[in-house]
């Protein structure tokens, strides 16, 4: 984390801001690249405290769409999944996800 500077300290810009737009310099304005990857990264951080609880449901929803994806466009794991009782748009469960064939 960014400590704040003294009172009258300066601090340098460092060289590798680049801006998206040529005609500013700092702040520097990111590119659709750098947005997305900043975006994640405050995410990230926003998260990383997260019990163990809430990391647990947050997976298992992002889950629950992987493998509702799967379920719809790979015949073989919507053999699988079906055969363990998982449907497309089942929320998954710790015992669900378990009895999940490997």
């Amino acid at each position: 984390m960014l400590q704040q500077p003294s009172r009258g300290e300066r601090i340098a810009v460092p060289a590798n801001f680049r801006s998206a737009e040529r005609q500013i310099r700092w702040p520097a304005l990111p590119d659709a690249n750098a947005a997305a990857q900043a975006a994640l990264q405050f995410q990230l951080e926003l998260t990383q405290w997260w019990s163990p609880a809430e990391l647990l449901q947050q997976q298992l929803a992002q889950l629950t769409i992987l493998v509702g994806h799967a379920h719809r466009t790979v015949p073989i794991f919507r053999e699988r999944l079906h055969a363990a009782g998982i449907g497309p748009d089942v929320p998954l469960t710790p015992d669900l996800w378990g009895a999940c064939p490997s």
